[in-house]
Formats: C-alpha cells, sequence, structure tokens
C-alpha cells in the first residue's frame, strides 16, 4: 500500500509540475510577444521622430522663403 500511496503522490507531483510548466511556457510567450511589441513601437516612433525633424526643416524653408519673398 505504501508504494501505491508513493507512486500516487509522485504522479500528482508531475501533474502539478506539468501545470507549472504550462503555465511558465505562456508566461514566456507573452513576454516575447510584449518584447517584440515594444520593439516595432520603438523603430515607429524612430521613424516618426524623423519624419518630424524633416518636416520642421521644411518649414523652417519654407518660412525663410517666404520671409524673403515678401521683404521683396
Amino acid at each position: 500500500m505504501t508504494k501505491d500511496q508513493e507512486i500516487a503522490s509522485l504522479q500528482h507531483k508531475v501533474a502539478n509540475l506539468e501545470a507549472d510548466l504550462d503555465a511558465s511556457e505562456a508566461k514566456l510567450a507573452e513576454g516575447k510577444s510584449a518584447v517584440e511589441d515594444t520593439e516595432t513601437h520603438k523603430s515607429t516612433n524612430e521613424t516618426l521622430s524623423r519624419k518630424i525633424a524633416l518636416l520642421e526643416g521644411e518649414l523652417d524653408n519654407s518660412e525663410k522663403q517666404l520671409r524673403e519673398t515678401t521683404d521683396k
């Protein structure tokens, strides 16, 4: 009877460890997805920042040309 109880106990422990493993793998997948999203957002942010800087430069040039034209 003791061996049967020990086997049942070990099976229970294995089942619990498998459940923990599944939960950990799910959390890992979530973490990887979050990292990928963060990298995508970072890249998008950098691209948009460059576009803003370019547009600001173009605006400055346009304003300068407008001032020169109105002064003449």
